[in-house]
């Protein structure tokens, strides 16, 4: 048995105001740490952080509140909500419901909007099973998991001298560690969330979706040790 053991700190808020769009829209901010099983010990390493999104779509529609409002609340909400949903049906779009057969639970989506594990802990499995965990915290509360597949490294500002000194965090992640061919990268991210039970549709090229309608026999084969 490994001596050292993994655990997800999930935070989130709530204002008790009027119900405007972000009040449909609950963002997770979510931070990793590697701990050991040692008496009278409780350091804990910080190893990663991830962000997921949980957009209450079915509670703003029984409110009668527009579906384009709740994606306009920040950019990347709506660059991905207008790809998924029909904005002026306000329901999912009918090729994505015709992969699935119409088979989905809800119209409520779950994005996983970054995962970042540190340069130490990678190819160690962790993120495969970061996500499992996800999954089993959200699958009862949303019809689809949508994830976007870009890798971080090609982001604006990351690569080395656009942004001066690198904060700590920056270094731990070290992204001139990674695959430096952004096709190369983009397809090995993609395979990645295959292996783990997320299907690519025709037309949508970076996202990749997850249906909890299904049973997910490559997710439940993700061993949470």
């Amino acid at each position: 048995m490994s001596d050292k053991y993994y655990e997800l700190k999930y935070r989130f808020s709530s204002q008790l105001d009027e119900m405007d769009g972000e009040r449909y829209v609950t963002t997770y901010k979510v931070k990793i740490y590697e701990g050991e099983f040692k008496e009278y010990s409780n350091k804990k390493l910080l190893i990663g952080k991830l962000t997921v999104k949980l957009i209450h779509v079915t509670l703003a529609l029984d409110n009668d509140y527009p579906l384009h409002y709740i994606l306009d609340t920040d950019q990347y909400t709506l660059e991905i909500g207008q790809q998924i949903f029909d904005i002026e049906r306000e329901e999912i779009r009918e090729d994505i419901q015709g992969f699935y057969k119409g088979d989905i639970l809800n119209s409520d989506i779950c994005l996983l909007t970054r995962i970042e594990i540190c340069e130490s802990h990678r190819r160690q499995g962790i993120g495969k099973k970061v996500v499992k965990d996800v999954y089993n915290r959200f699958r009862g509360s949303c019809g689809l998991f949508v994830v976007q597949a870009f890798p971080l490294q090609f982001e604006s500002g990351v690569k080395k001298g656009n942004l001066g000194p690198l904060p700590k965090w920056s270094k731990k992640m070290n992204f001139s560690s990674l695959e430096n061919d952004f096709e190369k990268a983009f397809y090995q991210l993609k395979a990645f969330y295959q292996k783990i039970g997320f299907d690519h549709i025709d037309g949508y090229n970076e996202l990749m979706f997850l249906n909890t309608s299904f049973i997910n026999e490559k997710m439940d084969k993700i061993l949470l040790e």
